[in-house]
């Protein structure tokens, strides 16, 4: 993947400044596709996914774990982004490098790290692992 914002393609650009997000401000915002934005802000950001598209292409189960709002779902970029990717890994191309595979192991172990329910309900796996701690 590429290392940061600076090395994706020419044809991402600078969206907007300003609007609202839940980590504040934005001050870039990607689009990915329509309805889907990466969003930045001085902090922290996410993707921002339009309602209607979420509910044509993410599990009810992903929506709720996502910050809804602003007609929006909302899924921020340490760790939950990861689910709403693993759903939809064709949001992810723009971020790879031309002959890169999708890295769905690395959202699969983002998922079993933070949001091992979510795994169970979907029926990805049948228990809880036990969360391995870092040295």
């Amino acid at each position: 993947m590429y290392a940061n914002t600076s090395e994706i393609p020419q044809k991402w650009y600078p969206e907007y400044k300003g609007p609202w997000s839940p980590w504040g401000s934005t001050q870039q915002a990607y689009v990915i596709c329509r309805g889907v934005r990466l969003v930045s802000t001085a902090s922290h950001g996410g993707l921002k996914i339009s309602e209607k598209l979420a509910e044509k292409t993410l599990s009810v189960l992903a929506r709720s774990y996502a910050i809804h709002a602003n007609g929006a779902y909302w899924f921020e970029e340490d760790c939950l982004c990861a689910m709403a990717y693993y759903e939809q890994p064709s949001w992810m191309k723009p971020f790879l490098e031309p002959n890169e595979s999708l890295p769905l192991e690395t959202c699969l172990k983002t998922l079993q790290m933070y949001y091992p329910e979510y795994l169970v309900q979907r029926g990805l796996v049948t228990n809880i692992p036990p969360q391995v701690l870092p040295e």
